[in-house]
């Protein structure tokens, strides 16, 4: 009888301290990832390996080397709607890539020769021009090329020493806006190049080598306006790397490679560069850009589907803090809170969902529980 009261006793202690269900108002969406068995991934990758041994016969080592690398990267991340050129540029001295004309990426010979044994620092690189062509960095350069032509032209044609000093000082503010967009690019496309390069199954660490090698190149002028500071892109890798789902974006890739063919390949008229052709369903396939604040709450609900409650409030604080105006960060941080038997946050933020969006249904739902009338 003594052994009853005292199970009693606990069950009524703990349901009082119980915490409150999981809610969800299916707001947030994450790719669903077909899992796939070992086996068929084996079966998928001895299939490649066949067909890229067709290529072998009349590439080069480096030709192939270059071939394998680029085609995982536009394969695991769908960027096949349209063919993309690859080559090198032979400088012995500058560790750098160039990209052109939105789809020709040419590595410089003394890069190459630094990394050719680090394949994931190689394909950070790679992608590091595909993202800026993703970004549509290109032509905002060329505009602003164009712009600093006019006024420099402006300025010769004027006859009066005060317009000319105007428009000196108008040229010298649109150099400096451009320095400053320029940096940004770099850095926007370092953010974009991770996720392409982890989505292509790269290691952080062996995509971090590439910056040990800049700091070596007495080319690289780190005082360059033009240009952020080596410790400057490395801090921002770093923290995307925090922000992303890593596995999440790993299985992606994963998925994209076994549900798709290689690439199909063949030298340039020129027979300088290499093109990856483009497939006959090219249709099929694109990319969708994700902002700031779309990873934030992915990464925030990706740990609150788990019941990581603590990291989930951590990433809809920080999604909610970068976009303030949306009520989506807050509703779910009432969820998060209420989770946890705080009452008092969990009532703070549906209030501030409910001034963001008062006629939503699940707002109100959770509203009238803390504010009943």
């Amino acid at each position: 009888m003594l052994k009853v009261w005292i199970i009693l006793v606990l069950l009524i202690f703990n349901s009082s301290f119980s915490y409150a269900q999981l809610k969800d108002a299916n707001l947030i969406k994450i790719n669903e990832i077909k899992r796939i068995h070992n086996f068929a991934l084996k079966k998928k990758s001895h299939k490649d390996n066949k067909e890229y041994l067709k290529y072998q016969k009349f590439l080069s080592k480096e030709e192939y080397d270059l071939y394998l690398i680029t085609d995982k990267l536009i394969r695991a991340n769908n960027l096949q709607f349209k063919n993309r050129r690859i080559g090198f540029n032979i400088d012995k001295d500058t560790i750098n890539v160039l990209g052109l004309n939105n789809n020709l990426v040419l590595i410089n010979s003394s890069l190459y020769d630094c990394l050719h044994q680090n394949k994931d620092a190689l394909t950070f690189a790679i992608a590091h021009e595909f993202a800026h062509f993703i970004l549509n960095h290109q032509k905002e350069t060329i505009e602003n090329t164009y712009k600093i032509k006019k006024l420099q032209e402006d300025i010769e044609k004027l006859n009066t020493q005060k317009s000319s000093e105007i428009y000196s000082k108008n040229l010298k503010n649109l150099i400096n806006n451009i320095y400053i967009s320029q940096r940004t690019f770099e850095l926007e496309a370092d953010s974009l190049a991770l996720e392409l390069s982890i989505r292509a199954g790269c290691d952080i660490d062996n995509i971090l080598e590439i910056f040990d090698y800049l700091s070596e190149d007495l080319n690289f002028y780190e005082g360059n306006n033009i240009y952020p500071l080596l410790y400057e892109r490395k801090d921002n890798i770093l923290a995307e790397y925090e922000l992303l789902d890593v596995q999440h974006i790993k299985l992606e890739g994963i998925e994209n490679l076994y549900s798709s063919e290689i690439l199909t390949v063949q030298k340039s008229i020129d027979k300088e560069t290499l093109i990856l052709n483009k497939p006959n369903n090219y249709k099929n396939y694109s990319f969708k850009l994700t902002n700031k604040y779309q990873k934030f709450l992915s990464k925030a609900y990706s740990y609150y589907i788990k019941e990581d409650i603590n990291n989930a409030i951590l990433y809809f604080e920080k999604a909610y803090e970068y976009n303030p105006n949306c009520y989506i960060a807050p509703l779910y941080l009432s969820y998060c809170y209420e989770f946890q038997n705080n009452k008092k946050l969990a009532k703070k933020y549906i209030k501030k969902a409910k001034t963001l969006k008062p006629k939503d249904e699940k707002v109100l739902e959770q509203y009238k529980i803390f504010y009943k009338r």
